[in-house]
């Protein structure tokens, strides 16, 4: 980002903000649909210790990759964003097939 430009600042620095944070909240959005209701918040606080962890030693295997080329970091965040999505497919319509009915009804 060039410098000297603070109206561009004010402009990225929130929409990024949006971008880490929408996912990060929909994931516990995700947890609390899918978990029993006694076990919501147990489910979210798993969630939360698995990112922490992840994003701490995260830094050590991107470090890495970006030292030796900036490429191979970018093909880091790509796979994982990739397979992040395939993993989650399978739990698109995961309460209609448990028999729950949906909190937001159609």
């Amino acid at each position: 980002m060039p410098s000297g430009h603070p109206l561009l600042d004010a402009v990225t620095l929130p929409l990024g903000g949006f971008a880490v944070y929408g996912p990060q909240f929909l994931v516990g959005v995700l947890v609390v649909d899918l978990a029993a209701p006694k076990a919501a918040a147990t489910a979210i606080g798993l969630t939360g210790v698995f990112g922490y962890a992840g994003a701490a030693l995260s830094g050590v295997g991107v470090g890495y990759l970006v030292e030796r080329t900036w490429r191979g970091g970018f093909v880091c965040f790509i796979v994982a964003a990739l397979l992040g999505g395939l993993l989650a497919r399978p739990l698109w319509h995961a309460g209609q097939r448990y028999g729950r009915k949906s909190r937001n009804p159609r």
